[in-house]
């Protein structure tokens, strides 16, 4: 079973779209426990979802995209203008556990989005099986 932050979504075919606060205030997301109290996250589990700019924002605005802490989990981060290979080619970045030891960051301009895809990693095994 998966539960995700935005369970009510999951599975659907639209990507969940996340849309940070003009005023730069940090918009910050952690797993959340599902209906029925669980947050597992297990093999063949996959969620998406996608960053836009506000509404307001134009030339010279950045999104600065923080990974503080994964467990289990590998998330890729596409930047591009839409959810397309040719698009977001050569501009893919891959955060593992790994990052847990210093934090990670992808900064982008606008009028990028971000294209994020989370991943159940079996290399990386819990200590506790419902976190």
């Amino acid at each position: 079973m998966f539960i995700c932050p935005y369970e009510p979504y999951c599975g659907t075919m639209d990507l969940e779209t996340i849309i940070p606060f003009y005023s730069g205030e940090l918009r910050t997301f952690k797993r959340q426990k599902g209906s029925n109290g669980l947050t597992y996250f297990g093999a063949g589990h996959v969620c998406r979802y996608r960053i836009k700019f506000p509404m307001d924002a134009g030339v010279n605005d950045n999104i600065y995209f923080e990974v503080k802490s994964l467990k289990s989990i590998k998330l890729t981060i596409g930047l591009g203008v839409d959810y397309s290979l040719a698009s977001l080619n050569r501009q893919t970045y891959l955060f593992t556990e790994s990052v847990n030891a210093g934090g990670g960051y992808v900064k982008y301009p606008y009028p990028f989005e971000g294209y994020i895809v989370t991943e159940y990693d079996p290399t990386a095994i819990p200590d506790d099986p419902s976190v």
